[in-house]
Parts: C-alpha cells; sequence; structure tokens
C-alpha cells in the first residue's frame, strides 16, 4: 500500500502541472484585434502574416493560452521560427522544426545584427495611434538557452515600427533604455567555463535541471527572459506599419519563439490605476478629497465625460449633474467611477476605477510622556521612541507609528526619527508620531513629550529597621512601616518629586516590573 501511494503522488507531480496550450485556428485579423489589441479605440488595417505553411511548412503563428500554469502571460501570441505545435510544455524535446525552403526575413536583418536568416514568421499590420506613445509586453524563449549557445549564438526578432508619413524606423525590440537588439547572446547569466552573465536581471529562468525540472515546464523551450515592455514615440493621427518578426539565423535548428501579451498593445486606451479599497490595503480616508488622474496621453480636441455607478454594482452609469468634464475628477465618496474619453473626434474609449473611502482611523491622541533617568544628570539621554507605540494606537494591529522631528515633517511623511533618538533640549523634548492606517490612506499626528529626570542622589539607610517581637512573642514576625526610611533615603530631596517603591527582591527592583509591594506594611519576609 505505501509503494502504490508513492507512486500516485509522483504521477500527480508530474503530469497534473499545467502547460500553455496553442490554437491555431484563429485568422491574422482575429490575432491582431482580439487578441493583441483588444480595444475598441483601434484603427488597423492592411493585416498580413506570413509563415511556414505559405512556403509548404509547418505553423509558426498561434494564440496560446498559460492554461493554468506558471507562465507569465495569461493568453496572447507565439510567433515561433518553427512549429508552434511543440510551443507547449514539458520541456521533453528538442525544438528544431523547419526546412531550408521557408525562408527568412531581410527587413529583420537590416534592422538587427542577423545575417543569412531562415525561417521567418511575422505579422504585420498598420495603425493610426491616437496617443503620443505605444507599447506592448513580450517575452524571448528559445532553445539556445542550453548553457552554450547563448555565449556564441542567436537567432533573431524584431519589432519593426514604420511611420508612413516621415519613413523614420524604430525597433522597438531592444534591450531597455538602449537601441541594441534583444538577442540570446546579450541577456543570460553565468556559463561556468564559457561566457559571463550579461544583463542577467532580464533572464528569468532555465526549464532544465539542475536549474528547474524539465517536467514541469510551461513550455518545451529551454530558457525564456522577463517580460519586457516595447515602446515606441508615435506622432498621434501618423500612419504607422508594424512588423512583428522572428526568425532562425544561419540554420534552421533550435528555435526560439516570442510572446505578446494578450491586450498590452496600447495605441489609445483609458487607464485610471488599479481600484483602491481596504481589501487591497490602499483605500482612501474619508473626509479626504481624493483626484483620479487618467493615465492618457491625448491629442488635441479630446473630450472627457465621467460618470459614476448608481447604484453600485447595478452595472449603470449615470453622467454628473452639472457634467464633470475635466481631465481629472475629484471624488470623496466610495464608488465606481468610468471616464469617457473621445480622443480628438477620431475614436472613443473608456475606462473604470472603484474607490472605497475608510472611517479615520482611531488612536490615543494624548500619550504618556516618554520619561528617561539620565546617568549623567547632565540632562540628555537616549529614547526609544517606539516604546509610546503601544500607547499611541490603543493595541491596534492595523496602525503603523513613525516619529518626526517636525509636525510638518509627520504630515508629509519627512526625516524619520529612529531608535535610540536623544533629545535636543535638555530635560525634556517634543517629537511628533504619523499614525497610519495599513488599509487605508488615514494617518493621524500625535505630540508625544519625552521627559529627561536626573538620577535620584538617594542615601542607603545606615541601619536596618528593626522591630521587638511584641506581636506573637516567639514566631520571629513583625509588621514593618517601611517608608519610615524615605527622609533619610531622599536625604534632603523634595519628596514631591520621587515615587519610591518596594521590592523583596534586588532584581525586581532593578527590573522596575510589576512586583512592587501594594502596601508599605510588610512582615511576611522578616522571620
Amino acid at each position: 500500500m505505501q509503494r502504490l501511494l508513492l507512486v500516485l503522488f509522483l504521477s500527480f507531480s508530474i503530469y497534473g502541472y499545467s502547460q500553455i496550450t496553442v490554437d491555431e485556428t484563429l485568422t491574422p485579423r482575429q490575432l491582431i484585434e482580439d487578441v493583441l489589441i483588444n480595444n475598441t479605440c483601434t484603427q488597423v488595417s492592411d493585416i498580413i502574416q506570413s509563415t511556414g505553411t505559405n512556403f509548404g511548412d509547418v505553423n509558426g503563428i498561434a494564440a496560446f493560452d498559460a492554461n493554468g500554469s506558471d507562465f507569465p502571460y495569461a493568453s496572447g501570441i507565439i510567433l515561433s521560427s518553427g512549429g508552434v505545435t511543440g510551443a507547449p510544455g514539458p520541456n521533453l524535446s528538442t525544438l528544431s522544426g523547419g526546412n531550408p525552403g521557408w525562408p527568412g526575413d531581410v527587413d529583420l536583418e537590416a534592422n538587427t545584427t542577423a545575417t543569412n536568416t531562415n525561417n521567418a514568421s511575422f505579422l504585420q499590420f498598420n495603425f493610426i495611434p491616437v496617443i503620443d506613445e505605444i507599447s506592448f509586453d513580450f517575452l524571448l524563449a528559445s532553445e539556445e538557452y542550453n548553457q552554450n549557445f547563448e555565449c556564441t549564438f542567436s537567432d533573431a526578432f524584431a519589432f519593426i515600427l514604420t511611420d508612413q508619413i516621415t519613413g523614420g524606423v524604430q525597433n522597438l525590440a531592444v534591450l531597455p533604455g538602449t537601441t541594441t537588439p534583444i538577442e540570446v547572446t546579450n541577456i543570460h547569466p553565468d556559463v561556468p567555463g564559457s561566457c559571463p552573465a550579461i544583463n542577467e536581471q532580464y533572464f528569468d529562468k532555465y526549464n532544465f535541471l539542475p536549474f528547474n525540472p524539465e517536467a514541469l515546464s510551461a513550455t518545451n523551450y529551454n530558457g525564456q527572459i522577463v517580460s519586457l515592455v516595447a515602446k515606441g514615440t508615435v506622432v498621434p493621427g501618423n500612419t504607422y506599419t508594424i512588423k512583428l518578426v522572428i526568425a532562425d539565423e544561419t540554420d534552421t535548428s533550435l528555435d526560439s519563439a516570442v510572446f505578446l501579451r494578450a491586450g498590452s498593445f496600447d495605441i489609445g486606451s483609458v487607464d485610471l490605476g488599479v481600484d483602491l479599497t481596504i481589501a487591497g490595503g490602499n483605500a482612501r480616508c474619508e473626509g479626504e478629497v481624493f483626484t483620479i488622474f487618467p493615465d492618457v496621453a491625448a491629442p488635441p480636441n479630446t473630450t472627457y465625460e465621467w460618470q459614476y455607478e448608481d447604484p453600485i454594482g447595478s452595472g449603470v452609469f449615470s453622467p454628473f449633474t452639472p457634467p464633470e468634464t475635466n481631465p481629472s475628477l475629484d471624488i470623496s465618496t466610495t464608488g465606481n467611477y468610468k471616464l469617457i474619453v473621445n480622443f480628438g473626434g477620431n475614436c472613443e474609449n473608456e475606462g473604470e476605477i472603484f474607490v472605497e473611502f475608510s472611517p479615520p482611523i482611531v488612536f490615543n491622541p494624548t500619550p504618556s510622556s516618554l520619561v528617561v533617568c539620565d546617568g549623567n544628570n547632565d540632562g540628555f539621554a537616549f529614547f526609544t521612541l517606539h516604546d509610546a507605540d503601544l500607547d499611541i494606537t490603543n493595541g491596534d494591529p492595523d496602525l503603523f507609528v513613525t516619529y518626526h522631528p517636525t509636525q510638518l515633517d509627520a504630515e508629509n511623511n519627512l526625516n524619520e526619527l529612529l531608535d535610540p533618538y536623544a533629545n535636543d533640549d535638555p530635560f525634556s523634548d517634543v517629537v511628533y508620531a504619523r499614525v497610519v492606517s495599513t488599509f487605508s490612506s488615514c494617518f493621524e499626528i500625535v505630540t508625544l513629550d519625552l521627559e529627561v529626570r536626573n538620577t535620584p542622589e538617594i542615601v542607603a539607610p545606615a541601619d536596618p529597621l528593626r522591630l521587638c517581637d511584641y506581636d506573637t512573642p516567639g514566631d520571629g514576625l513583625e509588621v514593618f512601616d517601611l517608608t519610615v526610611v524615605e527622609p533619610e533615603v531622599l536625604d534632603g530631596s523634595d519628596p514631591l518629586l520621587y515615587d519610591i517603591y518596594y521590592y523583596e527582591v534586588e532584581q525586581d527592583a532593578i527590573d522596575a516590573g510589576e512586583l512592587a509591594l501594594t502596601v508599605p506594611d510588610f512582615s511576611l519576609a522578616i522571620g
């Protein structure tokens, strides 16, 4: 029975893990308009593709779905220099599809370092942007990530953007912040004995042991880079052609693929940001006026209309009365808000955001002063400011406290004071606590007084307290009034300035804990 259970567990571990799936049934127009862009504010035309099937070979273009795997994109488009049917994991075979009769691409060679390319797959289309920058998400996966080839050899891919008005050409598939085309050879970790790491921060992982189990790989490629963003500056209203292309270089072996995230191709969207909720830890605070600033690069003559959902959850949005037509919107109540943008009469798009307002925090506005005993009586000492946290927050674990030298610093969360903190003024100081909610923008400012007290100059009693055993002669017990030694201990110091506590054990007195005797009359330990 134990052996049977072990076999079943291993089977689940290897075969129960998900891999991506591919769908080769979509047309080029469906791939571009419904998968890559999926945006109502879109003007796309002249869509063409080329892949192995154009030359009697395998198909290198399809839609894909993560299918519950750990692949970074939930869905999108795959362009491959081989057949896409072999792209899903696990990584248990070598992908080297495509024959020499399937040609490469001259545009790819003109915009990268590649030469003598083969097995090119590309999607190409025209579009008219309504914003001044386009972008989309992508990642490269390749069989050439094998702890060998990445040192010397790379397939090629490019996103070639051409302005049909000016003739300007950009390759958007470049290392971030550069114009260098991305290749397997310029993004990889250290390959011991062969080549050092280069741009390793952009490398994601190898899909083979000893790095990761082949059987658990979402794809059948040896390795992949992290998700990157292709960006290009454009002129709103101009017509552009973009060519998304990948190919083998020199030979037809060891295929590569570029994955494009579904819905990420942005040529005119309305982004109002993430929802602001208590559950998400980013709600706003009741009484606050919050301004929604849309992330929109709008051309001239763009118009705006704000709406609100009424009631919340109904899906019914109504315009404000009077109309709200500015690019931004000030709000102070919980709700779903929608912005409809007309991009200069070219097209219309919209975005939504849910904003939740949280009740103000409950805190202690008058905490007790922090008091420190000054060892050398110079008026300066070190404080552990966070000792006041529990008093200020009333023990609320959803409140966080920082300390600042001025109220203005506390309000703006600047110049945080760290423990231990030394007072600036002799014998006293004031700091300002910023009390912050961990689930909203609510915060309050509390004044905290600091007090430095001189170490008492006390005198040990010259003689022990003595009493005759009158109460019950012979039992060795009597009741002592411990307070009779206080004038001698204080040695002339003002008794109003000091509190005196009595302990049975010296260490308890040193710790100043809660074991002090509750009455100064004491007999139990005297015998």
